[in-house]
């Protein structure tokens, strides 16, 4: 059985059951006005050369584990990021986008900080890591 069509919204079937997608075209693009980066709005037509799914770091740290980071090894990391940021950017990068959620260690304030160093744009992801990987079932039953 083919999935519904959402006339409303303009989705166009998938070939899952079930999973619309967005239109193509005018009509969706429409839609979005500004993308949210780390040091504010974007209009979609200023992202220029974008790498789609990029960690500055990543790690198992978890929302329960969150203990302060030694001071030094921080400002060596954001120095390293900022590094390799620059490296891309004189490439071409214009846009970043960072799709590490809170349980995998994300940190907005060192993607802050090397977006503001680099002028290089990063998209922050926001939200959890998979429901079996992730999150304790603490917050599935919540």
């Amino acid at each position: 059985m083919a999935a519904p069509h959402d006339h409303a919204s303009g989705r166009q079937p998938s070939r899952r059951k079930g999973v619309l997608t967005a239109a193509p075209g005018p009509r969706s693009r429409a839609r979005m006005k500004t993308v949210q980066t780390v040091t504010g709005p974007c209009a979609p037509s200023e992202l220029g050369t974008t790498l789609m799914h990029e960690h500055l770091m990543i790690g198992w740290p978890g929302w329960e584990a969150e203990a302060p980071a030694d001071r030094a090894a921080r400002r060596e990391h954001a120095k390293r990021c900022v590094d390799r940021m620059l490296e891309l950017r004189d490439l071409g990068l214009a846009t970043f986008l960072d799709p590490c959620p809170i349980d995998l260690g994300r940190d907005v304030e060192l993607m802050a900080e090397v977006a503001q160093a680099t002028g290089v744009r990063i998209v922050c992801a926001t939200g959890l890591y998979k429901e079996d990987q992730g999150a304790p079932a603490y917050f599935k039953f919540r």
